[in-house]
């Protein structure tokens, strides 16, 4: 009798409850599909711009500076005479290399040292949080700007361009502690799940525990956070090379090609919007993708 009365009243809030996880996940997918090709096209301007650059984007041609868009310059040329659409291409390049290997290293860094402390716990959690206290205590920008004047502009290193790996190391430096803090918190959760516990009842090593049975279940925001520290990366890797701290002249970036064009916006406005335009593209891209799979990951 009482089940009789009941079910009516939890029937309608169980089908509420999966109309709305359904939604989400309609939303999580809509955002994934616009921000992915938003990122992807761009993922495929970086990988194709020998093909798709018309000019040498280093190449100066002075008798036709700040020439207007069109004909043989789609984009005209900057104060150099340089192509300004084939710098745009080959920015992208420079861009989302950067932009992901600091968010990439960061997140590999405070992973690793936010899971071994979460994880065992003792005199390595309190090593580590202290040294996370150490790095907060500093004030960021000047952190940030002491250890790139420190390290200078080095040439080009493995795959990487004249000055990149400095800002590389830099954002490493500094980053990590968001990482280890999150997947601290999310490993001392995980860690006393009961399958957690039975595997290490059954005598599985405490590293193969880790790997095999913690990470795999403490990583979902760790995977959404390192999406929009893409863009943020990119952000703040344009706002320093704007500043004249970031990739050297003359290498393409967008933030350089901001901060080079300015004085030229009154007349050549392009010059300066177009690759601002690019860093908002690519940031709603990664905003989308990692938005979308927030909502997807928080339905699973």
């Amino acid at each position: 009798m009482t089940a009789a009365l009941v079910d009516p009243l939890i029937d309608p809030l169980d089908n509420s409850v999966n109309e709305r996880r359904s939604a989400a996940s309609g939303r999580g997918r809509a955002k994934l599909v616009v921000g992915g090709s938003l990122v992807a096209a761009l993922v495929l301007v970086a990988v194709f711009a020998g093909a798709i650059a018309p000019h040498d984007p280093l190449k100066q041609d002075l008798l036709h500076r700040l020439a207007d868009p069109g004909g043989a310059h789609l984009l005209g040329t900057d104060a150099l005479g340089r192509d300004v659409f084939s710098r745009l291409v080959y920015a992208t390049r420079v861009d989302l290399r950067v932009g992901v290997l600091c968010a990439v290293v960061p997140m590999l860094v405070g992973t690793l040292v936010g899971a071994t402390a979460g994880f065992y716990g003792g005199v390595a959690d309190t090593l580590v949080t202290r040294l996370i206290d150490l790095v907060q205590s500093f004030p960021v920008l000047v952190f940030f700007l002491a250890l790139l004047g420190a390290l200078g502009i080095p040439q080009a290193f493995l795959f990487l361009g004249p000055g990149e790996l400095p800002v590389v190391i830099v954002f490493a430096a500094v980053g990590w502690i968001v990482y280890a803090r999150l997947i601290r918190g999310e490993v001392l959760r995980v860690r006393e799940l009961d399958y957690v516990q039975a595997a290490r009842a059954a005598g599985l090593s405490r590293p193969r525990v880790l790997l095999r049975h913690v990470l795999p279940n403490a990583v979902n925001q760790t995977i959404v956070y390192v999406v929009l520290d893409v863009g943020l990366a990119i952000l703040a890797m344009a706002t320093l090379s704007f500043l004249g701290l970031g990739i050297p002249a003359p290498v393409p970036e967008w933030g350089a090609m901001i901060a080079e064009n300015r004085p030229y916006f009154a007349d050549q406005w392009w010059l300066v919007v177009t690759p601002g335009l690019s860093v908002s593209v690519l940031g709603v891209g990664l905003a989308l993708v990692g938005d979308g799979l927030d909502d997807l990951l928080k339905q699973s």
